[in-house]
This record gives structure tokens, sequence and C-alpha cells, in this order.
């Protein structure tokens, strides 16, 4: 294996945090850019089906958009990713309240303080590089003091592996995940209408208009839901993109204890293809209708990203499942360690 690691420094932070850019290649002339603030996913490039080079993932130029950015763009969020409904929670009989940074509800672990606003410790590993933080105690509203590790691994087959763990003192609740916008044309294609997808779950999470899940876990048969047969979306929904729900396997016989297919999305104008697995109940399926609804959205190379014009596939536990005690839990205690593992695997049609 021949994965080759560059370092560069990107910015400094507001409390005087050098910002480090950590570039992963392979052999196949893939590059992965991560930066040390939210242990972000900054670039994506993959050959396509002609050999040529395509950057699949949305981003910013500069440390500033990042610190301004309100679409998580390739963060780790947490400590618990998705909506907490009215940002409350009861655990132990103790109830939280925690911060409220999508009125009125939590979204993605929270304001200035939540994981995705945090420069991160980094070591490199073998064939890629460890990020690390510890979220103290209270942070964001949260209870217990956390120890996250996320790490990041890419091989010479074009398989990028984010591994999280996570370790706390006191009984808490976690759901970490990487929120990356992807687009198989290019990052700045107009949309991904003529990308096919294909759900390897049979079950989704109805929303609310407030996108906060009632608690149903419904079967995808007849709905807009069902991709378990290969879709090519614009099919389904030509003028309406707007999915925001988690797509999952059966809750109620989710054990979390081995590695699972999720989804495929190929785009025939590239002639990529996306495979994501994990050991998550199912991965929250959102259509980044929000970004530029309300004012451009400029992104790498001062190209301006249009509503739809990426995707973010999320693995994950089911949102706001500390308030559904019907959904598998996601409460972490003191002698439990969190180990999430997904893995974003490329191959050309």
């Amino acid at each position: 294996m021949t994965i080759s690691i560059e370092k560069s420094v990107f910015g400094t932070s507001k409390n005087g945090k050098e910002v480090v850019l950590l570039s992963l290649s392979n052999e196949n002339g893939t590059l992965i850019e991560i930066l040390s603030y939210g242990a972000t996913i900054r670039k994506w490039i993959v050959k396509d089906g002609n050999g040529q080079m395509r950057d699949i993932v949305l981003g910013y130029d500069t440390f500033t958009d990042y610190e301004n950015d309100k679409f998580f763009l390739g963060c780790v969020v947490g400590r618990v990713g998705n909506r907490i409904n009215g940002g409350k929670f009861k655990l132990d009989g103790k109830e939280h309240q925690l911060s409220v940074n999508r009125p009125p509800h939590h979204l993605h672990g929270g304001g200035a303080n939540a994981l995705c606003r945090k420069v991160w410790d980094w070591e490199l590993v073998e064939n890629g590089v460890k990020f690390s933080c510890v979220s103290p105690n209270g942070e964001e509203g949260y209870p217990g003091e956390l120890h996250i590790a996320v790490t990041y691994t890419l091989n010479d087959q074009d398989e990028l592996t984010i591994d999280y763990q996570a370790k706390t003192d006191a009984p808490t609740i976690v759901n970490l995940t990487n929120h990356s916008y992807f687009n198989l044309e290019n990052e700045g294609s107009e949309n991904f209408k003529d990308h096919v997808f294909q759900f390897f779950t049979d079950k989704y999470l109805p929303a609310d208009d407030d996108h906060l899940v009632t608690g149903e876990v419904c079967d995808v048969r007849g709905t807009r839901w069902d991709f378990t047969q290969a879709k090519r979306i614009g099919d389904i929904c030509e003028s309406n993109f707007a999915f925001d729900n988690q797509m999952c396997f059966d809750t109620s016989t989710f054990t979390g204890s081995e590695m699972k297919k999720l989804a495929r999305i190929t785009s025939p104008k590239s002639g990529i293809s996306l495979t994501i697995a994990s050991n998550q109940v199912g991965a929250q399926f959102y259509t980044g209708d929000r970004i530029s609804a309300d004012a451009p959205t400029v992104g790498k190379g001062g190209k301006t990203y249009a509503q739809c014009g990426g995707f973010a596939l999320e693995p994950q536990a089911c949102p706001d499942a500390i308030n559904k005690p019907n959904f598998p839990s996601n409460v972490l205690r003191p002698d439990e360690l969190y180990h999430h593992i997904s893995r974003y695997s490329i191959a050309r049609n």
C-alpha cells in the first residue's frame, strides 16, 4: 500500500490555534484533504470512468468560509448529530437542556462549542490521520466529559474508512457522523438529478414539517423513499429534491454488531459510483435544498453552489433516539466504548 500524507497550514482560529490540512493520496491518484477544524473533509478527488480527475465533495476555499459555514460542509457533527426535540432529554431521571441552535431545537451538537467548531488535535497513523478532542462536562449542555477520536484511513482500493470512538466519565448520549455533501459529477455541478440511488434498507423514519422524527418506523414500499431498486432520482422528483429523512434497517432487530451496506449511488455521466457501509442503524439522506436558499453559497473556486447541488448521506443512530424509547438507544455509559465505523468505496463503471 502506498498512501502518502502531506501537511500544510490552512489558517488560524480566533483563539490562535493553527488549523492544518492533511492530504491523503494513493497510487490511483485519489486525493482526500481533511482539516483539523471540525475534522472536516474539504476535498475528495477521484478518477472518473474516463480517467479524468473530479472533486466529488462540496467545500470552501478559506478558513473564514468554514468559520461562517451554516451547512456543516464535510465536518464531523456531534456530540449528537441530527435534531433533538426542544434540545431537551431526560437521562437516569435527570432532565438536561441543550443549546438551541436551530430554534426551537438542538441540531448537530449545538453552537460555538460543537465538535464541528473545534480545532482538533491530530496525529499521523498508518495510511491515515487520527483526530482527537475532549468535550468538557456541560459543553452545549451535555453531561459527562467526552473523549473523542476520529480516524480517517485510505487504501489503494479507493476506500476511505472513518472510525469514530468515544469514552465518557458520566452517562451521556452520543451520535457522531460525517456531514460531507457529494456530487459524483463534480462539486459545483447544477444538481444530481441523473444520479442513480439504491438503498439496501427497507425502512425510513417519517418527520414532521420541523424535520423532527415522529417516532414511527415505516416501510419504504409504495412511497417516494423506496430506493430498494436502483432509480434515477430525477425520475422520482424532477422538481422536488427535498429529502431529509433517515433511511434505516429494522430498528427492532438492529444490534450494531456488523458492517452492513447502506447505499450505492452512481453517476452515469461521470462513471463514478459510491458505496457506503456502516455498523449504524441507518443514514440520514439530505438533498441540500437549504444550500443557497436564502443567499448564494459560494464554494471552492468561487463557484456558487446550487440548491440540491449535493447530497449528504450520514450514517448514524436514529435521530432524537433519547426521546423515542422504541428506537435503539444512543446512551453511552462510563464502562462502554462508543464505536462507529463507516466505509466509503469508490468504483468506476
